[in-house]
């Protein structure tokens, strides 16, 4: 008998069908991803393999590259303009980063499950998706339920060579010529790009020295040309009709494998501030002051009106310096390289493992971590985050693994002594009960008792601990290592693949029992340093340990 597979977590009205299966745990809502009766049911286990992942990656990575250079081409064309390349893809980034990685994971999940004795459950969704105009919108609609079935179904018409049905209300709001006409004024008003700067910071000052006024004031200049110049994006609505024509012309291979998928679908996804907004983003905005040097911490990634800027400054040759909002043992691979590849230096948290890296220090970290707190009494185990869909390929958690992650933290918290237990609390991510988010809460509830959640900042969470544990090789272990708090992490490997230039420090740290990827022998760890752990974290040999990795990880010392 066949399988019948869901391939989201919406249900057909009719109850009647039989033999149900689920192509992943976002198929199950809420109430049944840790119910183990529904989660046998899952069938799709591609994301799972570590190996399989990193040929993925890769494949990705070199499918991203040629990607950016035909796109390029195209946006050249209709925009009538002749820019490189890497104009249009600092533009393009993240979204076209964790688009193709979005499409390729629900094409993959397709085709593995295609091998079984398999039935999709086709909803025929009459739920249209409104079109975005801002590629920050994209990764809440890559969580969506109705956009993920439409795709699925979307994948399964072009395979089929069945007619596909546009899934966008193209209905949308009017276009506001008022506020196009504001943004013109504000434009000779508010402009300064007569004059040039050496340095310009567009969201984060990292020096220790700087004029806190003028930084307060640049903060304040920013965020208002930022906001004004998004009043843009409800000056221009989706046009079907173009987007269609341009699919059709680079769209002309029969061939149904995922290129031809991803090409046949590109340009009807692609956000509208890329087509239908660009000359009006590009020649209406605040214009702001030209720098030799610009540095953005947040800005290339979240602010289409800086990443205008950014790509300006890239074709004039002036040169562009990225920070790091983050980090501890940097990720095996990030990204496809986009900062390393398009910038002109990245300024990391670790020390230097690509050849465009500098290390800097990051002084408000050391600032808000490097004090003194309060002894406390609790065991602080921190959890983290999965969305509900893969939006990025990351070796990281995924939605894939969100059930072995949570198990490991029930054991690491059933191996320790009922005197531990009394102590411990939980500190989930604030965005975890998101909708965007698996919403672990009510199995940790069930796993700690619901009066051991913490809902409060890091700083105050880290005043309550007498021992700090982190599930994950990432910011927060650095933040803890920081407070100088007796402080492990237990992740596993398998999942958090780390780059291999620290690869000799994390086996030193799990040699001296900093860092497990078991746990038990965690546990029994906690056992033996529960009554003093200062007697173990403060000895020499720690000490010295934890100075390098603060050294090697934010360059401390």
């Amino acid at each position: 008998m066949k399988k019948n597979i869901y391939l989201t977590s919406l249900r057909l009205k009719n109850k009647n069908i039989k033999n149900c299966y689920f192509a992943g745990v976002w198929g199950l809502n809420d109430t049944e991803i840790f119910d183990k009766k529904k989660n046998k049911k899952i069938l799709n286990s591609y994301q799972l393999n570590p190996s399989d992942l990193s040929q993925t990656y890769f494949f990705l990575e070199n499918f991203y590259y040629k990607t950016i250079r035909k796109i390029s081409i195209n946006l050249n064309k209709i925009h009538k303009t002749n820019l490189n390349y890497k104009y249009w893809a600092i533009l393009l980034s993240p979204w076209l980063q964790n688009y193709i990685s979005v499409l390729y994971d629900r094409w993959k999940i397709l085709s593995d499950l295609e091998k079984k004795k398999t039935n999709f459950i086709r909803l025929m969704c009459e739920e249209s998706i409104t079109p975005i105009n801002n590629s920050n919108d994209f990764f809440a609609l890559s969580q969506s339920n109705y956009f993920n079935q439409h795709i699925f179904e979307d994948i399964l018409d072009f395979k089929k060579k069945e007619n596909r049905k546009n899934f966008y209300n193209l209905k949308n709001k009017k276009k506001s010529l008022l506020i196009y006409y504001l943004i013109k004024i504000c434009k000779i008003l508010f402009s300064t790009d007569k004059f040039k700067v050496t340095n310009f910071y567009l969201d984060v000052n990292f020096n220790k020295k700087k004029n806190i006024f003028l930084d307060i004031l640049r903060k304040v200049y920013i965020r208002f040309v930022t906001k004004i110049n998004n009043l843009a994006f409800k000056t221009y609505k989706y046009d079907f009709g173009l987007r269609t024509k341009i699919t059709a012309s680079i769209s002309k291979n029969k061939k149904r494998n995922f290129e031809n998928y991803f090409y046949s679908r590109l340009f009807l996804d692609v956000p509208g501030e890329i087509i239908e907004g660009y000359n009006i983003h590009k020649n209406t905005r605040i214009n702001l002051i030209k720098s030799h040097y610009t540095y953005s911490m947040y800005s290339h990634f979240d602010n289409y009106s800086l990443k205008l800027y950014l790509a300006e400054r890239k074709i004039k040759k002036d040169k562009i310096i990225c920070l790091e909002h983050g980090g501890s043992f940097p990720h095996y691979r990030m990204n496809f390289n986009f900062e390393e590849n398009f910038f002109d230096k990245k300024y990391t948290w670790y020390k230097k493992y690509f050849k465009n890296h500098k290390q800097f220090q990051n002084f408000n970290l050391f600032q808000k971590y490097l004090k003194e707190f309060d002894p406390g009494d609790k065991i602080i185990i921190f959890g983290s985050v999965t969305p509900r869909y893969l939006h990025k390929i990351i070796f990281s958690r995924t939605p894939s693994n969100i059930l072995s992650k949570t198990k490991m933290i029930r054991s690491l918290f059933e191996n320790m002594n009922n005197e531990q237990k009394k102590n411990v609390m939980f500190k989930p991510h604030p965005s975890n009960n998101s909708n965007l988010y698996i919403n672990t809460l009510p199995e940790f509830e069930k796993i700690f008792g619901q009066e051991k959640l913490l809902f409060e900042s890091v700083i105050s969470t880290i005043n309550k601990a007498k021992i700090l544990i982190c599930t994950t090789p990432e910011t927060t272990f650095t933040e803890c290592m920081l407070s100088n708090k007796p402080t492990i992490l237990v992740y596993d490997s398998k999942i958090y693949k780390r780059h291999n230039i620290c690869k000799k420090l994390i086996n030193e740290m799990k040699k001296n029992k900093i860092i497990f990827f078991n746990t038990e022998e965690a546990s029994k760890h906690l056992n033996r340093i529960y009554q003093d752990p200062y007697k173990w974290y403060n000895s020499a040999k720690i000490k010295n340990l934890r100075k390098k990795f603060l050294n090697e990880a934010v360059g401390y010392y």
